[in-house]
């Protein structure tokens, strides 16, 4: 026999002093828990009515919703028991889940980025924790509903994003970039749900005619060409001072086929093995075996008396850094970045290249540099990308040989 009531599960209490609102089934000894969303301090139920106290704010709402998920669990256990004699606790969940109308995609989206931080990736769940922030005050700090985010909701979202003020940057517009990022986040969760069957497809606000397109926003990629290139290296900087670090991880990224900032500062001396750099990619996990040139070995040969054991850094910027601690460690990592990129647009200056110098301008240096010279299968290789798609893409981005000359036929007469 199943049991189904409303509750306040406070053996689960918030940083605020508040415990969740939600239902509770019981069915051969098994629980399964349906949170509506709310939460309130325990004093503020009645747990012989089942419901939320008249002096809380919104108490209304929240019964409503309460009852509104017990009738469904109610319903769905009726509809099972009437054409099938015997089922699992799992079954009914993964069918009240699915029917549910009122699942929270506020909390459905912190519970999926709180995974995404568990699993290491600080930087991803950062930034979409403050996308949802923005939709969450765009909704007025009320619980979004998987059934409320329609066409209608996401182009007025969009209308708010577009006049959202930027923080320090007078009468910037946002990006479409920005905006984009914030729809691609939207359809994760989306889809997420769908696939964990909490929600229909039939609401699914995207693709198709008259729903949303989420396309791939072009950026343009600038690197340096070969003369900047020679340029930068050639310019006379103190060495030792953060100037001359700044220029040698960038350099040093150039070198090591374009290689990202955040996996250039995490390199030991253990992956240096003879000739060769062999190291795992953070992004993608690939493990990457490529020679290390003549440049790179003048630089690496700078840093080899601050070799005190394998496992140290190469470069100085993260010797104070936490390794077991992967918050302290991605927070220092993007401090190193953001002072190495300061420094590069320093250096640029002395070196006479009028290019916004970043540390990812290496990487796009690297592509500029290897234009049509190299094929794409074997750049794929080197920028370890899982689609050769990807790489052509990218590396589309700095081939102009036969743009160019079709150009010059035209506008020459030739």
């Amino acid at each position: 026999m199943a049991n189904v009531k409303k509750i306040i599960f406070d053996s689960k209490v918030l940083k605020n002093g508040k415990s969740p609102l939600g239902v509770r089934l019981i069915k051969d000894r098994k629980i399964k828990y349906f949170f509506i969303g709310h939460s309130i301090h325990p004093d503020e139920w009645d747990a012989e009515t089942e419901r939320v106290n008249k002096s809380v704010k919104n108490h209304r709402r929240m019964n409503f919703l309460l009852e509104q998920q017990k009738v469904a669990a109610e319903k769905q256990l009726m509809d099972m028991e009437s054409y099938q004699q015997e089922f699992t606790i799992e079954q009914v969940t993964k069918k009240i889940k699915r029917n549910n109308k009122a699942v929270s995609f506020t909390r459905f989206a912190t519970e999926y980025l709180d995974g995404v931080l568990k699993e290491g990736k600080i930087n991803v769940a950062k930034s979409d924790q403050s996308r949802l922030k923005n939709i969450t005050a765009y909704n007025k700090d009320r619980p979004l509903y998987f059934h409320e985010i329609n066409v209608a909701f996401l182009n007025n979202f969009i209308t708010y994003l577009c006049s959202k003020p930027i923080k320090g940057k007078k009468n910037k517009k946002i990006s479409e970039k920005t905006i984009n990022n914030h729809l691609l986040m939207i359809r994760t969760i989306f889809n997420r749900a769908i696939r964990e069957e909490i929600v229909s497809r039939d609401i699914y606000p995207f693709g198709g005619k008259d729903k949303i397109q989420v396309k791939q926003v072009e950026t343009h990629k600038v690197g340096l060409d070969q003369d900047e290139l020679n340029a930068l290296e050639n310019v006379k900087l103190e060495e030792g001072s953060e100037f001359w670090h700044a220029r040698n991880a960038f350099i040093l990224s150039f070198n090591f086929a374009g290689v990202r900032i955040s996996d250039l500062l995490q390199l030991t001396w253990s992956e240096i093995q003879g000739e060769r750099l062999h190291y795992q990619m953070g992004k993608t996990n690939a493990n990457v075996s490529i020679p290390v040139p003549v440049k790179a070995k003048e630089i690496l040969a700078h840093y080899k008396p601050d070799k005190h054991s394998p496992d140290r850094y190469i470069l100085p910027y993260l010797h104070d850094a936490d390794r077991e601690d992967p918050k302290d460690l991605e927070r220092k990592i993007n401090s190193a970045i953001s002072k190495i990129n300061k420094k590069l647009k320093k250096v640029a200056k002395l070196a006479g290249i009028d290019k916004n110098l970043s540390t990812h301008i290496s990487r796009h240096t690297f592509g500029n540099l290897a234009g049509d010279k190299i094929p794409i299968p074997m750049l794929q290789k080197l920028y370890r990308h899982k689609s050769m798609l990807t790489t052509a893409v990218y590396q589309g981005n700095f081939i102009h040989k036969d743009t160019d000359e079709a150009l010059l036929k035209v506008v020459n007469g030739k």
